[in-house]
Formats: C-alpha cells, sequence, structure tokens
C-alpha cells in the first residue's frame, strides 16, 4: 500500500500528508480559523506535525517526539532519543517512526510511545520516512537512500554523491528523489537500481511532488522544474528573473496547480503541466516552511510567524495568524484542523471554534 490523498482526507500520516507528498486535501477548513489549543514542547521544533486518529505527534530540537490529544493538546507520552529531530514523524500501521541527528531511525508504538526497534545510519536524517507495502525508504546526510523492511532491518541502500536531505516521494514503483549532488533520481522499489537520473540545475533539499507522471521539484539555484517521469526528462523550466534565491520548501498540488513558496519572500502558482506563472503573492519574511492546500485555498507560513490563508486561484490573501515566533515547519491538516509548530517549540491547533 502507499499513503494516498484521499476525497475525505482525516489522518495526515506523514510528511506533505501522502506518498506522493503533494501537500493536499480536498476538505476545507472554516472561513476564519480559530487558536483551539496551544503546547509547549520543551525545545524548539523545525518537525512537522503528522496526525493520526485524533493523535498529534511532533518532534522537537531537544530530540523528544511528543504525542499530544487532538482535540485538547493534553500530553499523551514523549520518548527522549539521543539528538535533535528535525524528521517528520510518519505513521506505518501500529508504528510511529522517526530519525534525528544522530542518524536513528526510531519506530515506536503509536498508542504507548514504547520503542519497538532502531535502525542506525552513518550521518543525520532530516528526511522522513514514505512507504510502500511492506518497504519503508528515507534518506540520510550519509549521501544514502535506504530501504527497510516494516521491521527495521536493510533491505537495500543507494549511495549518490550528497546529501539526501528531502522526503523520497512514490511515483509507481519508483522512488523519486533528489539531494546535494544536485540530481534527481528515480530508483526501483523493489530493488533500488537506477531507473534514471537527471541534472537538477542546483542543490535539492526539498522534496519532490508527484501527480500522475509529473514530478515537481524546486532547488538552490533559484529554479523550479517540472519532470516528465514517462519520458524521463525536464518538461519545464520556472526562474523568477527578478528575485534569485534558494528554494528549500517542498512544492503543493491540487492536480492542476502547483504552490511553491521560497526564500525571495514570494508564494507562487504556476500551471502544473507548463510551469506557466498564474499569481504571486509577497510576503514580510522568507518562507522554509513548505505550503499545505486544503480545498480552495493554500496555507502558507514565513520564518518572521506569519501563517495565511491564500486563495488557489488568485493569491488574495483570506486569513492570517501572527504568532510570537517564525514557522520552519510546515503545516498538516486532518479532521478540519491545522496543526504546526514554531521554533521555539509552540505547537498551535487551529480551526473552528464550538
Amino acid at each position: 500500500m502507499t499513503w494516498l490523498c484521499l476525497l475525505f482526507l482525516t489522518d495526515w500520516p506523514m510528511f506533505r500528508g501522502n506518498s506522493q507528498l503533494t501537500g493536499y486535501v480536498s476538505e476545507k477548513l472554516v472561513e476564519s480559523p480559530s487558536l483551539l489549543w496551544s503546547h509547549q514542547v520543551e525545545e524548539g521544533t523545525e518537525s512537522t506535525a503528522a496526525i493520526f486518529e485524533g493523535t498529534v505527534f511532533v518532534g522537537d530540537l531537544m530530540g523528544k517526539l511528543t504525542a499530544l490529544d487532538l482535540e485538547t493538546g493534553k500530553l499523551k507520552w514523549s520518548f527522549a532519543t539521543d539528538m535533535e529531530i528535525k524528521s517528520s514523524p510518519s505513521i506505518v500501521d501500529e508504528l510511529v517512526i522517526i530519525g534525528n541527528e544522530n542518524g536513528k531511525l526510531v519506530a515506536l508504538n503509536r498508542v504507548s510511545g514504547e520503542p519497538v526497534w532502531t535502525f542506525e545510519a552513518e550521518g543525520a536524517i532530516v528526511s522522513s520516512v514514505n512507504r510502500v507495502d511492506e518497504r519503508l525508504f528515507f534518506g540520510s546526510y550519509d549521501n544514502s537512500l535506504y530501504c527497510l523492511g516494516l521491521d527495521g532491518k536493510l533491505l537495500w541502500r543507494v549511495e549518490t554523491d550528497g546529501y539526501v536531505h528531502g522526503t523520497p516521494a512514490i511515483a509507481g514503483q519508483k522512488v523519486i528523489f533528489g539531494g546535494c549532488d544536485g540530481l534527481v533520481h528515480a530508483v526501483h522499489v523493489e530493488t533500488g537500481k537506477d531507473v534514471f537520473s537527471l541534472k537538477a540545475g542546483g542543490y535539492v533539499a526539498a522534496s519532490a511532488c508527484i501527480v500522475g507522471d509529473q514530478a515537481v521539484i524546486a532547488h538552490f539555484e533559484s529554479k523550479i522544474i517540472g519532470v516528465d517521469l514517462k519520458k524521463q526528462t525536464v518538461s519545464w523550466t520556472f526562474a523568477d528573473e527578478v528575485r534569485q534565491h534558494p528554494f528549500y520548501a517542498s512544492p503543493a498540488s491540487n492536480g492542476e496547480v502547483v504552490v511553491v513558496a521560497g526564500r525571495d519572500k514570494t508564494a507562487r502558482a504556476l500551471e502544473l503541466d507548463s510551469g506557466q506563472l498564474i499569481w504571486t503573492y509577497e510576503c514580510r519574511s522568507k518562507m522554509d516552511s513548505s505550503p499545505v492546500i486544503a480545498g480552495d485555498r493554500v496555507y502558507v507560513a514565513t520564518t518572521r510567524g506569519e501563517l495565511m490563508a491564500l486563495d488557489m486561484g488568485n493569491g488574495d490573501l483570506k486569513w492570517s495568524y501572527t504568532s510570537g515566533d517564525g514557522f520552519v515547519a510546515s503545516p498538516a491538516i486532518a479532521d478540519q484542523r491545522l496543526v504546526i509548530g514554531t521554533h521555539s517549540g509552540t505547537i498551535l491547533c487551529f480551526g473552528e471554534k464550538k
């Protein structure tokens, strides 16, 4: 199985919400979400939350994975690893899995928080885990993409010439990922054998967004590219002639439009098939947080602490909230609630106040 974006998704089990890393749900949030609760973790957070069956899971820079009640924000349990966590948790059946800066991938029982198994890579793990059937995939700063079984045992490993920072995306039987070697890689799910690799044009820290046979990837040389996975070619390239800043955040797509947030303080909507610019929205600070689309709105967050909802049709501002600290983590949306953590470690939950 893979995590698919269903018509009415009530869970957000991993980074970007599904195995194709689209950052999209069809369900809308209330027009003007209210802050329902906040919870302070011990240290700051860059980890995007996972939400599953009424529980929020989030890692922090103290190295703890914390489970909170989605309804109330109350603590269910926490587990301390031995190094800071920047990876986002992934739910795999009865497990919650997360990596840390010490290269450890830890699997815990998602209900009790009890450890089940640990796998040690040779470099930091910022990537989150993706899944196909009985296989788990993640990248590491030891320049490798790993494939494990559900028991945490190594099945195969692919070495590249640079860090693998982003979460690998799934396109059928292919695993798609970029890295600091400046390449877009496609390898086979079962064997890890190379299907193809393309020059991206710059270091890739963001994850790919997969829609059908199209992958969209943004990189550090200020460009966004569309990759035709059938033809194994770059089908289009977008570059702003004026603003030249790296892209760190991962794209989001509703199947027709792709939205990318940049360190140039700009959110952009492009046509998925052509890369043609539809609209832009200029913020007051850069965006490392990846946008999330819910219905006809896209939610973006800045390092200055602004969380905003923009109209998917024209980019108009529809709602905003200013926190006391900046956002690096991305929004997660489930059960018509939006959860996001600040850099100082405040977990915020928005929705309809009843």
